[in-house]
């Protein structure tokens, strides 16, 4: 076995799988596409869309919802409309999408800044073509919704959900059967039949026989969400679609539309290990999780701050020194409601795993000897929460 930077017969390095080897792909770049085959013969092919796929947004007027063509972008005629019209012809297609519903996020068609009920400020979404825009947190109808902005009164789709896509691609491939998967309308197993399978991630159904095709869309939106795990996540959710399509000898095909060359790379190699690699090394130059263990103390301002001034006298005392980070509000925009999670506030607590037993100690000692006290409200001590970043 062959081990990782060793160069082959060739010459040429490890890293860069190179065609010799019998065991690994062979990555050809065309004008369209990335086009590399699997690197054993149970992966799929992966190609890298050139230009993302952009969902039609026009501004919702009653000219805008007649049936429109599809696909909307240059990007999508060229690599994904031609890789699902091939695959339709060998099976069925996946289609991963992000979102759910129709269109779950409206913005300002004049200033593009996000459309909000004027009730709770919460995001409008529409359900429907002839649906009215309505808040995705009371559901309140917003038939006269004004921009607080510039003052506008038209509406733009800020992003396409599973059931518009649905109805995009009905347009585009006539006669052919569209199925979704989403929400509470999760299934489980789709036949052989040729049909387009459009389902959110993580509800995407197991073909019999695989999928001819996935195109994996709104890579860039699952990228940029904002949380530290982003990155892996939407990886292992490309990963997790990409072994539902057939083996590449079998003419498995998936394509995916997304601009980070790491996370893309990592698909068109079949490299998951060496992207995980790299993440946990980027995580341990910036001492961040899982390179190092965190607890979040959430509560009241002055709660809060008594609690973490407790601990570090607790751990100073043992010669522990700790990073912290806040606090900081854990809802930056309070509701008009004025709920009281709107006023509490998080401070973030950073220490290796060699001091790991005895600054948890002192958390729970602490916590302990504060709620028997009951000198000052009670907190929330969370340990290695995966959500907290």
């Amino acid at each position: 076995m062959r081990t990782p930077g060793k160069s082959c017969s060739c010459g040429q390095n490890r890293k860069a799988p190179p065609a010799c080897w019998p065991d690994t792909p062979a990555v050809r770049r065309s004008s369209a596409s990335w086009s590399p085959a699997g690197p054993s013969p149970s992966a799929p092919r992966a190609a890298h869309s050139a230009r993302p796929y952009r969902a039609l947004s026009a501004p919702l007027t009653a000219s805008s919802r007649r049936a429109t063509r599809w696909p909307p972008s240059p990007g999508f005629r060229t690599s994904l409309w031609q890789a699902a019209k091939e695959g339709l012809e060998r099976g069925p297609v996946l289609v991963q999408v992000a979102r759910a519903g129709y269109a779950p996020s409206l913005v300002c068609e004049t200033c593009r800044e996000p459309a909000r009920c004027g009730n709770c400020q919460g995001p409008l979404a529409l359900a429907g073509t002839s649906a009215l825009p309505q808040c995705r947190w009371c559901s309140t109808p917003a038939p006269d919704w004004k921009c607080s902005h510039c003052g506008g009164s038209r509406l733009r789709k800020g992003a396409t959900g599973v059931l518009r896509t649905a109805e995009e691609l009905g347009r585009a491939f006539p006669g052919k059967t569209v199925i979704t998967s989403s929400g509470d309308q999760v299934k489980a197993q789709v036949g052989e039949a040729k049909a387009l399978v459009v389902a959110t991630v993580g509800a995407e159904p197991v073909a019999t026989g695989g999928y001819a095709a996935a195109l994996l869309l709104d890579g860039d939106s699952l990228l940029r969400r904002e949380t530290l795990r982003a990155g892996e996540d939407t990886v292992r959710r490309w990963f997790n679609a990409a072994a539902l399509v057939r083996p590449a000898p079998d003419g498995g095909l998936v394509v995916v539309t997304a601009a980070d060359t790491a996370a893309t790379g990592a698909l068109l190699r079949w490299d998951p290990a060496g992207y995980a690699q790299r993440e946990l090394s980027l995580r341990m130059e910036l001492q961040l999780p899982p390179a190092v263990r965190i607890a979040s103390v959430t509560g009241p301002r002055a709660a809060v701050e008594h609690y973490t001034d407790a601990v570090e006298a607790g751990l100073g005392s043992a010669g522990i020194t700790v990073r912290t980070a806040g606090p900081a509000p854990v809802v930056l925009t309070a509701p008009a409601s004025g709920r009281r999670s709107a006023e509490d506030v998080r401070t973030l607590l950073f220490f290796p795993y060699g001091q790991a037993a005895a600054v948890v100690r002192v958390l729970r000692v602490t916590r302990a000897a504060s709620a028997a006290k009951r000198t000052v409200e009670p907190v929330q001590l969370r340990l290695d929460g995966v959500d907290v970043l």
